[in-house]
């Protein structure tokens, strides 16, 4: 079992370095915008007494349900990935065979 002292002191030096990627990320230009821009579309949905489930509904997505996904088919055999070696450059590169039509 660990110390508590070394396992305090080993928390606090994680505590800091969060607290530093929190601050360096606070200073990064894209973080900026991004926020701005939630704060924006903020402002605009109380400037019209309209929620974000409003929001989504309007562009077609469900605020409620997650997007079903589609039964993946079970059984059948997997393609076998086909490898193709440039000879020029040495790259090589695998690929599945396009389905038949």
């Amino acid at each position: 079992m660990t110390d508590p002292i070394t396992q305090h002191e080993q928390l606090k030096r994680d505590q800091q370095r969060i607290a530093d990627k929190i601050e360096q990320l606070e200073k990064d230009e894209a973080y900026q915008q991004a926020v701005g821009f939630k704060q924006d579309i903020e402002t605009v949905l109380k400037k019209h007494g309209k929620s974000e489930a409003e929001l989504l509904q309007l562009f077609g997505h469900s605020a409620t349900k997650s997007t079903p996904k589609t039964p993946r088919q079970k059984g059948g055999k997997s393609k076998p990935l086909n490898r193709y070696t440039n000879t020029h450059t040495g790259d090589v590169v695998e690929a599945q065979e396009p389905p038949k039509t």
